[in-house]
Protein backbone atom coordinates (compact mmCIF):
# COMPACT_ATOMS: atom_id res chain seq x y z
CA UNK A 1 0.00 0.00 0.00
CA UNK A 2 2.97 2.23 0.79
CA UNK A 3 4.42 1.84 -2.63
CA UNK A 4 1.27 2.43 -4.29
CA UNK A 5 0.66 5.77 -2.52
CA UNK A 6 4.04 7.09 -2.57
CA UNK A 7 5.46 6.61 -6.17
CA UNK A 8 3.10 8.78 -7.78
CA UNK A 9 4.65 11.97 -5.41
CA UNK A 10 7.65 10.68 -5.92
CA UNK A 11 7.80 10.51 -9.92
CA UNK A 12 5.92 13.97 -10.27
CA UNK A 13 8.60 15.99 -7.83
CA UNK A 14 12.09 14.00 -9.52
CA UNK A 15 10.22 15.09 -12.57
CA UNK A 16 9.69 18.76 -11.71
CA UNK A 17 13.50 18.69 -9.87
CA UNK A 18 15.31 17.41 -12.61
CA UNK A 19 13.38 19.72 -15.32
CA UNK A 20 14.40 22.60 -13.47
CA UNK A 21 17.89 21.55 -13.00
CA UNK A 22 18.24 21.05 -16.52
CA UNK A 23 16.68 24.45 -17.57
CA UNK A 24 18.89 26.03 -15.08
CA UNK A 25 22.26 24.64 -15.89
CA UNK A 26 21.29 25.65 -19.77
CA UNK A 27 21.25 29.33 -19.36
CA UNK A 28 24.04 30.43 -16.36
CA UNK A 29 24.50 33.41 -15.88
CA UNK A 30 28.54 34.50 -15.71
CA UNK A 31 27.86 37.20 -13.28
CA UNK A 32 26.54 35.57 -10.74
CA UNK A 33 29.06 32.75 -9.61
CA UNK A 34 26.13 30.61 -7.59
CA UNK A 35 24.64 30.21 -11.33
CA UNK A 36 27.56 28.71 -13.17
CA UNK A 37 26.66 25.45 -14.36
CA UNK A 38 29.38 23.74 -12.00
CA UNK A 39 27.38 25.55 -9.26
CA UNK A 40 24.45 23.99 -10.64
CA UNK A 41 25.10 20.64 -11.15
CA UNK A 42 25.97 20.90 -7.53
CA UNK A 43 23.09 22.22 -6.48
CA UNK A 44 21.31 19.74 -8.50
CA UNK A 45 23.62 16.69 -6.35
CA UNK A 46 22.02 17.40 -3.60
CA UNK A 47 18.31 17.34 -4.27
CA UNK A 48 17.21 13.63 -3.48
CA UNK A 49 14.12 11.78 -4.02
CA UNK A 50 14.63 10.91 -0.33
CA UNK A 51 15.07 15.03 0.62
CA UNK A 52 11.84 15.50 -1.74
CA UNK A 53 9.42 13.15 0.08
CA UNK A 54 10.90 13.94 3.41
CA UNK A 55 10.44 17.43 2.80
CA UNK A 56 6.89 17.23 1.95
CA UNK A 57 6.04 14.77 4.85
CA UNK A 58 7.14 17.00 7.23
CA UNK A 59 5.34 20.20 5.97
CA UNK A 60 2.09 17.91 5.83
CA UNK A 61 2.80 16.44 9.37
CA UNK A 62 3.38 20.13 10.97
CA UNK A 63 0.46 21.81 9.08
CA UNK A 64 -1.56 18.81 10.38
CA UNK A 65 -0.30 20.04 13.65
CA UNK A 66 -0.78 23.35 13.36
CA UNK A 67 -4.25 22.99 12.83
CA UNK A 68 -4.73 20.49 15.74
CA UNK A 69 -3.23 23.47 17.98
CA UNK A 70 -5.80 26.04 16.32
CA UNK A 71 -8.66 23.55 17.02
CA UNK A 72 -8.17 22.90 20.43
CA UNK A 73 -7.46 26.68 21.33
CA UNK A 74 -11.18 27.15 19.57
CA UNK A 75 -12.30 23.78 22.23
CA UNK A 76 -10.23 26.00 24.76
CA UNK A 77 -12.34 29.28 24.54
CA UNK A 78 -15.55 27.67 24.14
CA UNK A 79 -15.87 24.79 26.31
CA UNK A 80 -15.36 24.53 30.19
CA UNK A 81 -15.13 21.39 32.66
CA UNK A 82 -13.86 18.19 31.85
CA UNK A 83 -13.91 19.35 27.89
CA UNK A 84 -11.83 22.42 28.72
CA UNK A 85 -9.55 19.55 30.17
CA UNK A 86 -9.56 17.89 27.84
CA UNK A 87 -8.64 20.58 25.01
CA UNK A 88 -5.79 21.28 27.04
CA UNK A 89 -4.02 18.07 27.47
CA UNK A 90 -4.61 17.39 23.39
CA UNK A 91 -3.03 20.91 22.42
CA UNK A 92 -0.02 20.09 24.92
CA UNK A 93 0.14 16.74 22.56
CA UNK A 94 -0.13 18.50 19.69
CA UNK A 95 2.99 20.93 21.29
CA UNK A 96 4.72 17.68 22.19
CA UNK A 97 4.69 16.78 18.79
CA UNK A 98 6.42 20.19 17.30
CA UNK A 99 8.92 19.97 20.09
CA UNK A 100 7.32 23.01 21.56
CA UNK A 101 7.82 21.62 24.91
CA UNK A 102 7.71 25.03 27.16
CA UNK A 103 3.75 25.64 25.84
CA UNK A 104 2.92 21.69 26.39
CA UNK A 105 3.94 22.11 29.56
CA UNK A 106 1.92 25.01 30.45
CA UNK A 107 -1.26 23.07 28.65
CA UNK A 108 -0.39 20.19 31.10
CA UNK A 109 -0.94 22.49 34.38
CA UNK A 110 -3.76 23.87 33.33
CA UNK A 111 -5.27 19.95 33.80
CA UNK A 112 -6.26 20.15 37.07
CA UNK A 113 -6.97 16.39 37.69
CA UNK A 114 -5.02 14.54 35.48
CA UNK A 115 -3.90 11.16 36.97
CA UNK A 116 -0.36 11.04 38.34
CA UNK A 117 0.92 8.02 36.35
CA UNK A 118 -0.30 10.07 33.42
CA UNK A 119 1.49 13.56 34.30
CA UNK A 120 4.49 11.67 35.13
CA UNK A 121 4.67 9.97 31.90
CA UNK A 122 3.90 12.90 29.57
CA UNK A 123 6.61 14.99 31.63
CA UNK A 124 9.17 12.15 30.67
CA UNK A 125 8.19 12.11 27.05
CA UNK A 126 9.35 15.55 27.31
CA UNK A 127 12.76 14.64 29.29
CA UNK A 128 13.09 12.00 27.02
CA UNK A 129 12.60 14.28 24.40
CA UNK A 130 15.72 17.12 25.36
CA UNK A 131 17.70 14.38 25.43
CA UNK A 132 17.56 14.38 29.28
CA UNK A 133 16.78 10.73 29.89
CA UNK A 134 18.09 10.33 33.62
CA UNK A 135 15.52 12.90 34.20
CA UNK A 136 12.88 10.73 32.31
CA UNK A 137 13.80 7.72 34.91
CA UNK A 138 13.58 9.71 37.93
CA UNK A 139 10.17 10.83 36.69
CA UNK A 140 8.33 7.79 35.91
CA UNK A 141 9.91 6.10 38.87
CA UNK A 142 8.71 2.62 39.64
CA UNK A 143 5.49 2.40 38.51
CA UNK A 144 4.20 0.57 35.36
CA UNK A 145 2.89 3.08 33.18
CA UNK A 146 4.77 4.51 30.65
CA UNK A 147 6.74 1.36 29.62
CA UNK A 148 8.20 2.32 26.04
CA UNK A 149 9.37 5.94 27.46
CA UNK A 150 11.25 3.83 30.52
CA UNK A 151 12.62 1.75 27.60
CA UNK A 152 13.83 4.21 25.57
CA UNK A 153 15.65 6.63 28.59
CA UNK A 154 17.44 3.34 29.68
CA UNK A 155 18.67 2.38 25.72
CA UNK A 156 19.98 5.65 25.54
CA UNK A 157 21.46 5.59 28.86
CA UNK A 158 23.16 2.42 27.50
CA UNK A 159 21.10 0.33 30.39
CA UNK A 160 20.54 -2.12 27.08
CA UNK A 161 19.46 -5.11 28.90
CA UNK A 162 17.31 -3.12 31.40
CA UNK A 163 15.40 -1.76 27.93
CA UNK A 164 14.84 -5.46 27.25
CA UNK A 165 13.46 -6.80 30.04
CA UNK A 166 11.05 -3.29 29.82
CA UNK A 167 9.99 -4.26 26.41
CA UNK A 168 9.55 -7.97 27.64
CA UNK A 169 7.61 -6.98 30.15
CA UNK A 170 4.73 -4.74 28.06
CA UNK A 171 4.74 -7.98 25.17
CA UNK A 172 4.05 -10.06 28.48
CA UNK A 173 1.11 -7.87 29.25
CA UNK A 174 -0.02 -7.33 25.70
CA UNK A 175 0.79 -3.83 25.95
CA UNK A 176 3.24 -3.98 22.96
CA UNK A 177 3.09 -1.80 20.37
CA UNK A 178 5.29 -0.43 17.60
CA UNK A 179 7.66 1.39 19.57
CA UNK A 180 8.24 -1.41 22.10
CA UNK A 181 9.79 -3.76 19.31
CA UNK A 182 11.33 -1.22 17.59
CA UNK A 183 13.17 0.01 20.81
CA UNK A 184 14.07 -4.00 21.83
CA UNK A 185 15.04 -4.44 18.10
CA UNK A 186 17.33 -1.50 18.65
CA UNK A 187 18.58 -3.03 21.71
CA UNK A 188 19.35 -6.31 20.41
CA UNK A 189 21.11 -4.61 17.38
CA UNK A 190 23.46 -2.74 20.15
CA UNK A 191 24.50 -5.99 21.38
CA UNK A 192 25.21 -7.92 17.72
CA UNK A 193 22.15 -9.55 18.02
CA UNK A 194 21.12 -9.32 14.35
CA UNK A 195 18.60 -11.88 13.91
CA UNK A 196 16.48 -11.32 16.81
CA UNK A 197 16.82 -7.35 16.08
CA UNK A 198 15.36 -8.52 12.15
CA UNK A 199 12.70 -10.29 13.91
CA UNK A 200 11.64 -7.04 16.18
CA UNK A 201 11.88 -4.72 13.59
CA UNK A 202 9.67 -7.00 11.38
CA UNK A 203 6.93 -7.27 13.84
CA UNK A 204 7.13 -3.08 14.09
CA UNK A 205 6.71 -3.06 10.30
CA UNK A 206 3.56 -5.33 10.98
CA UNK A 207 1.91 -3.63 13.83
CA UNK A 208 2.47 -0.51 12.32
CA UNK A 209 0.63 -1.81 8.92
CA UNK A 210 -2.92 -3.46 10.79
CA UNK A 211 -3.22 0.35 12.83
CA UNK A 212 -2.33 -0.71 16.24
CA UNK A 213 -4.40 1.54 18.02
CA UNK A 214 -2.06 1.65 20.80
CA UNK A 215 0.49 3.70 18.56
CA UNK A 216 -1.51 6.66 18.20
CA UNK A 217 -4.43 6.82 20.54
CA UNK A 218 -7.50 8.01 21.11
CA UNK A 219 -6.26 12.07 20.96
CA UNK A 220 -5.64 10.99 16.96
CA UNK A 221 -9.47 10.78 16.91
CA UNK A 222 -10.02 14.03 18.26
CA UNK A 223 -7.77 15.59 16.12
CA UNK A 224 -6.97 16.26 11.95
CA UNK A 225 -5.22 13.34 11.27
CA UNK A 226 -1.25 12.85 11.76
CA UNK A 227 -1.47 9.09 12.52
CA UNK A 228 -0.78 8.26 8.98
CA UNK A 229 2.23 10.30 8.76
CA UNK A 230 3.27 9.14 12.12
CA UNK A 231 3.53 5.50 10.93
CA UNK A 232 5.23 6.00 7.90
CA UNK A 233 8.14 7.76 9.66
CA UNK A 234 8.30 4.98 11.87
CA UNK A 235 8.92 2.68 9.16
CA UNK A 236 11.09 4.93 7.28
CA UNK A 237 13.25 4.36 10.14
CA UNK A 238 12.46 1.00 10.92
CA UNK A 239 13.57 -0.24 7.06
CA UNK A 240 17.00 1.76 7.79
CA UNK A 241 17.82 -0.23 11.09
CA UNK A 242 16.34 -3.52 9.57
CA UNK A 243 18.71 -3.12 6.68
CA UNK A 244 21.93 -2.43 8.74
CA UNK A 245 21.33 -5.79 10.30
CA UNK A 246 20.53 -7.32 7.35
CA UNK A 247 23.76 -5.79 6.04
CA UNK A 248 25.66 -7.29 9.17
CA UNK A 249 24.54 -10.94 8.24
CA UNK A 250 25.28 -10.85 4.92
CA UNK A 251 22.00 -10.82 3.17
CA UNK A 252 23.10 -7.62 1.21
CA UNK A 253 19.63 -8.17 -1.29
CA UNK A 254 17.20 -7.46 1.50
CA UNK A 255 19.52 -4.78 3.20
CA UNK A 256 19.30 -2.69 -0.45
CA UNK A 257 15.78 -3.64 -0.72
CA UNK A 258 15.06 -2.02 3.00
CA UNK A 259 17.24 1.13 2.15
CA UNK A 260 15.10 1.99 -1.02
CA UNK A 261 11.73 1.71 0.95
CA UNK A 262 13.32 3.45 3.84
CA UNK A 263 14.56 6.28 1.29
CA UNK A 264 11.03 6.17 -0.63
CA UNK A 265 9.30 7.01 2.71
CA UNK A 266 11.99 9.90 3.41
CA UNK A 267 14.41 8.57 6.21
CA UNK A 268 16.54 11.17 7.67
CA UNK A 269 20.03 9.90 9.45
CA UNK A 270 18.34 13.05 11.88
CA UNK A 271 15.69 10.58 13.57
CA UNK A 272 15.43 9.31 16.02
CA UNK A 273 12.70 7.02 18.16
CA UNK A 274 12.08 9.80 20.19
CA UNK A 275 10.24 11.55 17.57
CA UNK A 276 7.61 8.84 17.59
CA UNK A 277 7.00 8.37 21.11
CA UNK A 278 4.33 11.05 20.28
CA UNK A 279 2.12 8.05 20.20
CA UNK A 280 2.61 7.07 23.91
CA UNK A 281 0.29 9.41 25.33
CA UNK A 282 -2.78 8.73 27.57
CA UNK A 283 -6.04 10.09 27.85
CA UNK A 284 -6.76 12.00 31.17
CA UNK A 285 -10.12 9.97 32.78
Amino acid sequence: MLRFSFVPMFAFWLGLFSGLCTILMQNPAPKDPSSTPIAQEKSCSQVTPSTIVRTTRKDKMEGAVEENIRRWSIEIKNSSGRKHALAHYFRAENYYVIGKYDEAMRDLEAVPNLAKPVRASFIARINNGLGQYEAALTELGHNNYGSEIRAYALLKTNQVKGAIEECNKSIKQHNANELTYLIRGQAYQSLGENQKAIRDFTKSLYKATIGDESFVDYQSSQNYDTGTEVRLLHNAEVYQRRAMSFARTGKSTRAMQDMKQSALLGFSAGMDAGVFEAGMGAVPQ
